[in-house]
Formats: structure tokens, sequence, C-alpha cells
């Protein structure tokens, strides 16, 4: 199993890793793109957390525009055989990235474990 560690970021990625279906999930720095924590045996998170963290700010922008007053619950994308569940914490500043096995996962619980997760993130 593949793991990138902040120590305050151990339990809430290994919350994550018990979704059924899940394949990896890690918590990105939304402002740098950074990569704080991850944990999956078959996701390779640090490549593509910066383009995580840049396609959730173009979200908030877009969103600010079309739906004031309203906070962006979750972004999902679905590629090839997975499913990819970003989740923004209360604060703004950590992404929660969950991959999940498409033909297995049940997406309704899925996202809200990842909602859960990233209410419970301050840094």
């Amino acid at each position: 199993m593949t793991e990138t560690s902040t120590p305050n970021l151990q339990e809430p990625v290994s919350e994550l890793m018990a979704i059924d279906a899940v394949l990896g999930a890690a918590v990105v720095d939304v402002a740098t793109g950074a990569l704080l924590h991850s944990m999956g045996s078959t996701i390779e998170f640090a490549p593509t957390a910066e383009a995580a963290a840049r396609m959730a700010r173009a979200k908030v922008d877009a969103l600010g525009a079309m739906a004031e007053g309203e906070a962006l619950q979750d972004i999902h994308v679905t590629l090839g055989g997975r499913h990819h569940i970003f989740c923004l914490s209360a604060s703004g500043r950590e992404l929660v990235h969950a991959v999940l096995d498409k033909s297995r996962a049940n997406l309704a619980v899925a996202r809200r474990k990842v909602q859960e997760v990233a209410g419970t993130l301050s840094r």
C-alpha cells in the first residue's frame, strides 16, 4: 500500500479507505496542490494532486457566479472503471479525494462518507 503522510490526516484518510470498493484516498492542499496525505495500493495521487486542486478552485469560481450563496457539496468524475469523488473541507483549504471501483461502489454511501470526512478536517 502506497502512503504519503501528514500525521493528523492519517485517521481521516483511513476512514475513507474503509469505504466499500475504495481504491485509494487522499487529502490535497487546495491553494498549492500539494499532496498532504494519501493511501491506496493502485492509485498514485502525487502526479494529479495539483490538477485536482486547480479543478476544485475552478468549480468554486464557476459556481460562485451561478449559485450565489450556495456551497459546493462535492465533485463527481467518472473515468473508465472508476468514480472520483472530491469534497472541500469546511475551510476550503483541503480537498478530499476518494477513488472507487465503478463496478462495486455504492456511490451514494461513498459520497456521504467523503462529505463527512471532509467536514472533520481543520488545519
